[in-house]
């Protein structure tokens, strides 16, 4: 009795106790929940069409494509060239995304053997036939045998880790070959898809057999007709009910939208003679250097100061410039020609190599 009798004289004190520990139990949740939403949220980086891209699933595929680049330009990549391949990778997504979600409800798939012949087949993808990494350098054409060594390399390198290997060169080759495979599952998955649309809107035989019956149909009509201005206007009686209930109806026939005149002034860019000899001066002074650079850093001097990008590969009479042909395949290895300003443009080209080929030479151009 004592016991109860202290509890109803705390009374007060005691809700108030009892209410601040419901309180700081139903704050520490919310924290507890709010920050698992805060991190499910940092850890996505978007959605589309409902599903969520996580930023682990993301960034991944955009080092694949970095490594892509790598390898195939053979360079490092700026900051300018990290935020486009970022947007590129985002675009294929989305269109990758949309696509699979109405290709799976159709049942329509890139099966593994339709994948593999598409890249070891006889008739392989463009995206891989078309990589120089594929082609024989003495014939400049898509040899299967390059890309099933790639893929022998790989796996014999993924049974011996551990050993003395470039494994920083090893995964870039990786991403390399996930970014081709992916791009190439995807651009087939696609292809299927716009075809299926397309077919779907080509008029089929029984569209085609009653369009014909109905342009060949022809009736015989009889009909008569009263001009309005036969009827007497006494004898029609309209008020003003009929008139709103008329307005009603058409006015939004009378709508018109906003409109504006704009008046354009079209400015030709285009160089000016001073604009002329400002480059071929930048030119004039960039072939000392083109001429003394080494096969080393060719690379980095052609794209740096080229809009062509360096292309690691022995070109045939039909790949060559033909403003260039005539030097590529009568000089030998290092000799420089040019620059020569051709349609607004100022070339410059390097014999970087030569080699016993049907028409081939290894051609640097500025």
């Amino acid at each position: 009795m004592a016991t109860l009798g202290r509890i109803r004289n705390h009374g007060v004190l005691l809700l108030i106790v009892i209410g601040v520990a419901l309180l700081i139990f139903i704050v520490t949740d919310f924290v507890n929940n709010g920050s698992t939403f805060f991190r499910e949220q940092r850890a996505n980086v978007g959605s589309i069409d409902g599903e969520k891209v996580k930023y682990n699933d993301f960034f991944a595929l955009i080092n694949q494509a970095q490594d892509f680049v790598k390898v195939e330009q053979n360079r490092e990549l700026d900051d300018n060239a990290f935020e486009s391949i970022r947007q590129d990778v985002w675009n294929q997504l989305v269109m990758q995304t949309i696509v699979e979600k109405d290709a799976r409800k159709i049942g329509m798939i890139v099966s593994k053997q339709e994948l593999s012949d598409l890249i070891i087949g006889a008739n392989p993808s463009p995206y891989i036939s078309s990589r120089p990494m594929f082609q024989n350098p003495e014939t400049g054409m898509f040899d299967h045998t390059m890309v099933a060594r790639l893929i022998q390399e790989l796996d014999n390198v993924s049974k011996s880790e551990g050993q003395n290997i470039d494994m920083e060169q090893v995964n870039r080759l990786r991403n390399y070959w996930k970014y081709l495979e992916t791009n190439i599952k995807s651009a087939t998955l696609i292809d299927k898809y716009n075809t299926l649309l397309s077919k779907a809107l080509v008029v089929n035989s029984k569209e085609a057999q009653f369009a014909y019956n109905n342009s060949k149909t022809s009736v015989d009509v009889i009909y008569a007709m009263k001009p309005y201005f036969t009827i007497a206007d006494s004898t029609i009686n309209i008020d003003d009910k009929d008139i709103k209930a008329l307005y009603d109806k058409r006015r939004e026939q009378f709508v018109h939208e906003p409109s504006a005149d704009i008046s354009v002034v079209v400015f030709p860019i285009s160089p000016s003679a001073e604009d002329i000899d400002a480059v071929k001066a930048q030119i004039d002074a960039a072939k000392a250097g083109f001429v003394a650079v080494s096969d080393s850093t060719i690379v980095d001097s052609v794209n740096y100061n080229s809009d062509v990008p360096y292309v690691d590969v022995f070109l045939s009479a039909q790949d060559v410039d033909a403003d260039l042909k005539e030097f590529a395949f009568a000089s030998s290895k290092n000799e420089v020609y040019g620059p020569i300003f051709i349609g607004n443009t100022f070339k410059m080209a390097k014999i970087v190599d030569t080699k016993m080929a049907p028409d081939s030479v290894k051609l640097s151009l500025i």
